[in-house]
């Protein structure tokens, strides 16, 4: 290997070498990085930068150990990707962690044609979520028409327990309230698409006392529920409806 003196620049092979010397198993790219004693070391501009040793397929790995604050080890990049970690099968880990993980004033973005999120709890609660303000604390989207946003179930040993407990105001879309005209019988009404079917159960009752009632209550294909009163409406009926649609 080549030696530099003082006042003489050292080479690019010469430098390339040194930083062989140290390892490599973390790769970050132009800044600077921790060797084991804690000094550091400085990359060119473009070149990576290597801490530990490299890793094979017999090794350990590299490991970096510290107790309390500050963090074992921070990354920052105030324009691109602070840590990118890469795992090139599909069920291998590219982060495995052994504890919580906390995201400060920051979103979490899982994006891909095989990206989700699974959460496997024992008997704790397996997701949390809390916010303030209007928006909603979780929100779901299936952008096709056959899909499903959330499915909750609660099932074991063959029997079902509750999938999905509501603790406050429930608000949906299929619901609704409609008036009927004094001497009225039938009144036809039309629902948000996609939302009543032919094979939806419709749930229709008179708001408040009337000396009329509801005969029956159906849905079409064309996103319309009929309901039949037992006799002329009287002034002021209105009637709530629910539509219900099976799995």
């Amino acid at each position: 290997m080549g030696t530099s003196h003082p006042g003489q620049q050292a080479s690019p092979e010469s430098r390339r070498r040194r930083r062989a010397l140290l390892g490599a198993a973390l790769v970050a790219v132009g800044a600077v990085a921790l060797h084991r004693d804690g000094s550091h070391v400085e990359a060119d501009t473009g070149d990576p930068l290597l801490l530990g040793r490299r890793n094979t397929s017999q090794s350990d790995g590299t490991r970096l150990v510290s107790n309390g604050q500050p963090a074992t080890l921070s990354l920052r990049n105030h324009g691109g990707t602070a840590l990118d970690a890469w795992s090139r099968t599909y069920h291998a880990y590219a982060v495995h962690a052994h504890g919580p993980i906390r995201i400060d004033d920051a979103q979490l973005e899982i994006v891909g044609p095989r990206a989700g999120v699974r959460v496997e709890g024992a008997p704790y609660t397996a997701i949390y979520a809390s916010s303030g303000g209007k928006e909603p604390t979780i929100e779901a989207r299936n952008n096709t028409l056959n899909g499903v946003a959330i499915l909750a179930m609660s099932r074991y040993g063959g029997r079902y327990g509750h999938a999905l407990a509501v603790l406050g105001a429930f608000s949906t879309q299929a619901t609704g309230t409609v008036d009927i005209a004094e001497g009225d019988r039938q009144v036809v009404v039309t629902m948000p698409k996609g939302l009543a079917f032919s094979t939806s159960v419709v749930l229709a009752t008179v708001q408040g006392p009337s000396t009329v009632g509801v005969l029956w209550a159906k849905a079409d294909d064309e996103n319309h529920v009929t309901v039949r009163l037992t006799g002329p409406a009287p002034a002021g009926t209105r009637i709530g409806i629910f539509v219900v649609n099976p799995t």
